[in-house]
């Protein structure tokens, strides 16, 4: 995944244009890693796996992109949930005064808000690397199952 997102940042730097280049190699790279882990491949034989995949099915790739991102966004937003709640006294303290007091009176509820949250956002995490591994195991070509 270094090699990956050296090439994303990288390509992002271009002026004007680099956000839309780099946009559109994530989606070229969207099963890089199911297939480097899956398809047993070294780094670079897993981006030019991924790269034909892009490329044999692109408007494919690019809903199951514009799914993926909307479904992780949604369940990425209930994570949130328990820690806003948590932090609900501090931020209206921001508007009240006594901000350093809200946090220290609410510290165990910010400090269980946070942890249910990095809790539920590590099932996000495990369901977009579930989903894109499905993507890849349906995408790849028929000579390389096994």
């Amino acid at each position: 995944t270094v090699l990956y997102v050296i090439i994303i940042m990288l390509v992002s730097f271009v002026p004007f244009v680099g956000w839309i280049i780099g946009l559109v190699l994530s989606w070229a790279f969207i099963v890089y890693a199911p297939a480097a882990i899956v398809g047993k491949k070294s780094a670079v034989d897993a981006l030019k796996e991924s790269w034909n995949i892009f490329m044999a099915q692109k408007l494919n790739t690019f809903l199951f992109w514009l799914l993926l991102l909307i479904i992780g966004g949604a369940l990425s937003a209930l994570a949130f949930i328990p820690v806003f709640i948590a932090a609900w006294p501090v931020l209206a303290a921001i508007f009240t005064g006594g901000v350093l007091a809200a946090i220290q009176a609410n510290a165990v509820a910010l400090f269980v808000g946070g942890v249910i949250t990095a809790f539920l956002l590590s099932f996000v995490s495990v369901f977009t690397q579930a989903a894109a591994t499905l993507y890849y195991a349906q995408s790849r070509s028929p000579g390389t199952r096994r």
